[in-house]
């Protein structure tokens, strides 16, 4: 038997008069929905079955919102797999929904958050802050999480505090390639920086010419760069 629910507006003046506590569980729904519906946030729900296989990840399901800003329906984000995060995340912040997952497998807190950029089906790129958190486990893992979206791109008032915005975001990214780095690679970095050669690096250190380039091109490859004149530059947006 099919059941009847109140107008958005019927529960909506019940809730005006102080009766939220007094909503039925039908005006609870309808309550919900139209909350969910009208946020100005896109939120997602995304689960991955292997923690450790990002390729096992999908997006379950976006709200109304979500889904008229970026292009995409419930049902073509279901289906287009992990891929659907390629297609809506910016190349540069790629990185984010990794960290995410590692970030709460190792439990480190309830909620991951930071400035992303998102990319419409469009090709159209809006910064947001996001938080994502984590709604059902399976065998100790995490499964399923809320991922809130927020556009700041309307919300930014001058163009100066989007600037500050994307360096503010540069300065994480690189603290967080930095870190990567082994105390020796962060060494060397700086003597690369110094304008040193590979010749000069290992006479310094004692090492084997071939020892400092291995060490190069790991630093080259973990901060993401093609060349080691990018590293200055490098260097220069961390500082």
């Amino acid at each position: 038997m099919n059941k009847t629910f109140p107008s958005a507006e019927q529960v909506f003046d019940k809730v005006g008069k102080g009766l939220f506590r007094e909503l039925t569980a039908e005006e609870e729904l309808v309550f919900y929905r139209e909350v969910v519906n009208k946020v100005k946030a896109m939120i997602y729900i995304n689960q991955i079955g292997d923690v450790d296989d990002f390729t096992t990840a999908k997006n379950v399901w976006v709200n109304k919102n979500g889904s008229d800003l970026m292009g995409y329906s419930v049902e073509e984000a279901y289906d287009m797999g992990h891929k659907f995060f390629r297609e809506v995340t910016h190349p540069d912040d790629l990185a984010a929904g990794a960290l995410a997952i590692d970030y709460h497998k190792l439990k480190k807190g309830d909620t991951y958050g930071g400035v992303i950029r998102q990319v419409t089906s469009d090709k159209k790129v809006i910064w947001c802050h996001g938080n994502c958190i984590v709604l059902n486990e399976k065998n100790g893992n995490p499964w399923q999480f809320l991922n809130v979206q927020v556009n700041i791109q309307d919300e930014t008032e001058t163009q100066l505090q989007l600037l500050e915005l994307q360096k503010q975001n540069m300065l994480l990214k690189n603290k967080a390639k930095l870190s990567s780095l082994t105390k020796r690679e962060k060494e060397i970095l700086c003597m690369i920086i110094m304008g040193k050669s590979d010749k000069i690096i290992a006479e310094d250190l004692n090492l084997s010419i071939e020892t400092t380039r291995t060490h190069r091109k790991n630093i080259l490859k973990k901060t993401g760069k093609k060349k080691s004149t990018d590293l200055v530059v490098f260097a220069s947006e961390y500082n």
